[in-house]
This record gives structure tokens, sequence and C-alpha cells, in this order.
């Protein structure tokens, strides 16, 4: 939609949903390569048996496995439309040869792991997936074993299993030595951690371009109040009152067009009337120029004689007989 700002809503939920998952990613991710080493350690340090273990590695692989499907292709956990259709930066981190989260990334060599880490991010977590599952197949209990056990808080505190830790130096060398197990150890901070916290960043990124999208709107939307408030402001208050101005100045002039011409001389009847020039009713302006020049001057150039004198000068003049 291109309403404002309404335009905007999906785009937030949507990328807040993904921000939620991605990190739920990175976590779910760093909980596999723990439990991994825990499962083949197996020595009570992590206060879960081997089949507890087992059971939540399986668990978060597959949380893993569908909140990264969820990032990149969306259509779940609250995620409408996914990075692989929206952002093309995601797209190059993942799916273009190269690791580009490496401090020196023309140098994309994992001994432990050849292969893995040159043809984008999406090989890695591929090859990660694998290796837990290599891991689960080889370390771990049969699959029809697997409870949620491990999500239980009340364990017995009595178990036999947490008394003491039984340390196994051949299961520590496993961690250097399978190479699938040292790719899973190595992928809690190594390429899978970078290369997550890499689209992290972007996701970021992608946030503020949003909002600095949205004040943009809101900048154009508070232009339109503007516009819109002055534009009313002529249309009504300011034409109002010129109206009322205009009506004014008409009614100064019907005043002075009732007033007997003979009380004043030409030049100020033209010097009252040059004021009226731009008003309407320009035919009875005329007219009234048209009278007054049309009338002979009173002599002396004074105003003609008004009632009141003619009164006066007839009652001299019978004292005078």
């Amino acid at each position: 939609t291109f309403q404002y700002p309404a335009r905007k809503i999906d785009e937030l939920i949507n990328i807040a949903a993904t921000l939620d998952i991605a990190g739920r990613r990175d976590y779910e991710a760093k909980s596999c390569a723990h439990l991994a080493r825990e499962l083949v350690l197996d020595d009570g340090l992590s206060r879960m048996k081997r089949q507890e273990i087992s059971s939540a590695l399986n668990f978060y692989l597959e949380k893993f496995a569908s909140a990264d499907e969820a990032v990149r292709l969306g259509n779940a956990y609250g995620i409408s439309v996914g990075a692989d259709y929206r952002n093309e930066m995601h797209n190059q981190i993942m799916y273009r040869s190269g690791c580009p989260w490496r401090v020196n990334a023309t140098n994309c060599s994992l001994p432990i792991r050849e292969g893995a880490t040159n043809q984008g991010l999406y090989f890695v977590i591929m090859s990660f997936q694998d290796a837990i599952k290599t891991v689960l197949k080889r370390y771990g209990v049969d699959p029809d074993e697997y409870s949620d056990d491990f999500k239980s808080v009340d364990r017995d505190p009595n178990t036999d299993v947490f008394d003491e830790l039984h340390l196994e130096e051949a299961k520590i060398t496993l961690a250097s030595t399978d190479m699938d197990v040292a790719f899973v150890v190595d992928s809690f901070w190594g390429d899978l951690s970078q290369g997550l916290d890499m689209i992290m960043h972007e996701f970021e990124n992608e946030v503020e371009g949003i909002l600095e999208s949205a004040l943009q709107d809101n900048d154009v939307l508070f232009g339109v109040y503007l516009s819109t408030a002055l534009i009313l402001f002529y249309g009504f208050l300011f034409r109002n009152t010129l109206a009322l101005v205009w009506a004014e100045a008409e009614k100064t002039r019907r005043f002075i067009l009732a007033l007997p011409t003979q009380l004043l001389t030409k030049d100020e009847v033209y010097t009252l009337m040059s004021h009226f020039h731009d008003m309407q009713n320009q035919d009875d302006h005329d007219d009234i120029l048209q009278n007054v020049h049309a009338r002979p001057d009173v002599p002396g150039g004074g105003p003609g004689p008004t009632p009141e004198g003619l009164f006066n000068a007839g009652s001299n003049r019978g004292v005078a007989v």
C-alpha cells in the first residue's frame, strides 16, 4: 500500500519478528555447539545425562533449522517476508562465494572443514547441521530414546551421575581429532557465529532504513498539514476578513455618495472619490464625478451656500431695508 503512514506498519512488524527470530537462531546455534561438546565429553559437568543431552541437542537442532528457514524464507514465526526476498546484502552474505564476515575476507580456509567456509554463510549453516547430525548419530542415544525430560527443572539432586566429574582424556582429545566435533565446537565463536552476527548487523541497518523512511514520511505529512492549514487560513479567515473590509469600505463610499455635493468643493470631492477607484459600482462613482465636474464653481472657490446660510442672508437683507 502507498498510504501514509500505514505502508510502514507491515515492514516494521516484519523486521521486528525477523530480529527476534534471527537472535533466537544465533542462541540455538550456540546451544547446539555447547550440547554437542557436552555429549562428546559426557563428564557430568552439564548436570545432564547422556539421554537428556541427546534429546536437547536434537531439539535445538530442529529449532535452529526452523528459525533459519523462517528468517530466510518467511511465512513463519511472524515473519511474512523472508530476507531472501527483500535484502540484497543478506543474500550476498548467504549465497555468494567468499567469507565476508572474516577480518581477512581473502582467506576463507578452515583446515578442520575444507571447503565449508568459502561458499557463503548458507553453506556453513548446512555444514553445521550435517556435523550436528553426525555427532548425534556417533555419540548420542538412539532416536527412539529422545524425550522432553531435559526441559524439567525438578531433577533428582541425589542422582549418582552428579556426585563427581569423570574427566576422560580420550574424550577431551575428540574435540580436536574428530573433525565433525571440532567443526561444531569451532562454530560457537567461529565462522558460523561471525556470519550470523554480520547478518544481525545487516538487519539492524534495515531497521534504521525503515525508521529513516518513516521519518521522511512524517515530514511529508507535516508539510501537507501545514499546507492545508495555510490554505484553510487563506480560504476562510483571510478571505472572510477581506470581505468584511470591502463591505465596510462600500458602506463608507455609499455614505460619501449620499452627502450633498454642494457641501464640498470640486477638489475636495475629487480627493474623497479618488480613494474608491477600485471599488465596485464604478458607474455610480463615475456619475457623481460627472455631476461634480458639471457643477459651476462657487464664487470665491469656497463651498456653495447652505440652507442655513441662505436663511441668514435673507434676514440680514430685511433689516437693512
